[in-house]
């Protein structure tokens, strides 16, 4: 329990600064301010302190957000674009399919390589 409270206060204070930032810099975009918070405190070692559990990042972190870019997407702009979305959203799937699959058996070759498709299957939509 400590350590959920832990993270979600390092998550808080990241965010904090990020806006603060974001408000000093407007120019700046706001989520390459968080990415590089995110990468200084990969470098500052944060990475050995924050353990993070797949099941939590994905139920508390992605899926919010996620959801939260689904709320805020124009219905009438995608309709516009659909074949726009169409002809660059399956290239893009199944390259990241393909690609993540053969990456990941190339550095794990014992994993075999239908379970690397799956897992690059897996990851290709949240890229897209």
């Amino acid at each position: 329990m400590l350590h959920t409270i832990f993270y979600v206060i390092v998550f808080l204070l990241a965010l904090v600064i990020s806006n603060i930032i974001n408000k000093v810099f407007p120019k700046l975009a706001l989520p390459l301010i968080q990415v590089v918070i995110g990468l200084c405190l990969g470098f500052l070692g944060a990475s050995k302190l924050l353990q993070v559990d797949p099941v939590f990042f994905l139920g508390f972190i992605i899926a919010p957000l996620l959801f939260r870019e689904s709320e805020e997407a124009d219905i009438k702009h995608i309709f516009k674009h659909t074949r726009t979305i169409l002809i660059l959203i399956f290239p893009l799937v199944f390259i990241t399919t393909i690609g993540l699959g053969y990456l990941t058996h190339f550095f794990y070759f014992s994993v075999p390589l239908a379970a690397c498709f799956a897992l690059g299957a897996s990851l290709a939509p949240t890229d897209a």
